[in-house]
């Protein structure tokens, strides 16, 4: 019984979601992903992005030879701008990307895509990490749940 299946499809529908919908907001190829080349402004002077997914606990749910595996995780959107140009450009950024993963109605969206199991998002929320290296942070954060059937 295979209960942890998707994973791969779990980052790609969630990728796949909010590339779909930052290329009409903002611009993709300032977003960094996990294992994807990218090339960081060495000149400081615009904002860019990582977008990080983090899994969290795997729980099974339910009895029987078919129990269900609910997953929890973070969709991450770390957005920085250079030291001492403010910060209302990427708070709009942050603003724009909860707002992802929502439906039309501000409910959490649901989604899926391949074996990634159903996952619903939760209303999302903003920390401020401050200067780091030279460069103000903020984290928009969006909590979610997976859940999978077993095979």
């Amino acid at each position: 019984m295979a209960l942890l299946a998707g994973f791969a499809d779990e980052r790609e529908a969630i990728e796949e979601t909010f590339f779909t919908a930052w290329g009409v907001l903002g611009d993709p190829a300032k977003i960094e992903v996990d294992n994807f080349r990218f090339e960081q402004t060495q000149v400081r002077d615009e904002n860019w992005g990582r977008l990080t997914i983090i899994p969290g606990e795997t729980e099974q749910v339910g009895l029987g030879t078919k129990p269900y595996a609910y997953t929890t995780g973070l969709i991450v959107l770390q957005l920085f701008a250079p030291e001492k140009t403010g910060t209302e450009a990427i708070r709009v950024l942050a603003d724009q990307f909860l707002d992802i993963w929502k439906d039309a109605n501000g409910r959490p969206l649901d989604f899926s895509k391949g074996n990634s199991g159903q996952i619903r998002t939760k209303l999302g929320y903003v920390a401020r990490d401050g200067i780091v290296e030279g460069w103000y942070q903020l984290r928009a954060i969006v909590p979610f749940t997976r859940s999978v059937r077993a095979t």
